[in-house]
């Protein structure tokens, strides 16, 4: 399976946790700006010119996901 397929799924699966618990959380304003700034990171990998530069953006995205969920 190509890394940015693996990163896609990895990215998918953290997203999933992210509403998890955005679900259970009263205040959500702060976690929402941070997932503006992941989506237009996963946007930027749809619209990459090759797989390794979406690669690139998808484990950005994760990196930034895994951080947020890490607070």
């Amino acid at each position: 399976m190509p890394l940015y397929v693996t990163a896609l799924h990895d990215v998918n699966a953290l997203l999933d946790e992210v509403h998890a618990q955005m679900a259970d959380m009263e205040d959500t304003s702060e976690w929402e700006e941070q997932l503006g700034a992941i989506n237009d990171k996963i946007a930027e990998a749809a619209e990459g010119s090759n797989y390794v530069n979406k690669k690139d953006h998808l484990m950005e995205a994760k990196a930034m996901l895994e951080a947020l969920l890490s607070e």
